[in-house]
């Protein structure tokens, strides 16, 4: 068996490295699923129209923001950190336009 050059074991060291962080971030994503989508279904009813007439642009603000957040949570359960920190960043804005 050869043996790795000083190189080529900085390169296996930083690879190493990067699937770790990699991990991490997919095991925190997995984590923050439940709770978006527990705030999805907190404001299903208000998205749906349950809760009484609003105006319509706060309307079309909170489904968007639901809908972001059932994706967020989806892609979040999935170990898709980037994207489902991308959705919970735009229900975030949705929910400020409401």
């Amino acid at each position: 068996m050869p043996k790795a050059s000083p190189a080529q074991l900085a390169q296996q060291q930083a690879d190493v490295k990067a699937l770790t962080e990699q991990l991490a971030a997919s095991q925190a994503a997995q984590q923050a699923a439940q709770p978006l989508d527990s705030a999805a279904e907190t404001i299903a009813p208000l998205a749906a129209g349950e809760a009484g007439p609003l105006p319509q642009m706060a309307q079309q603000a909170l489904q968007k923001a639901q809908q972001a957040l059932t994706q967020a949570a989806a892609q979040a359960e999935a170990g898709k950190a980037q994207p489902a920190q991308q959705n919970a960043e735009a229900a975030q804005q949705a929910l400020a336009q409401a």
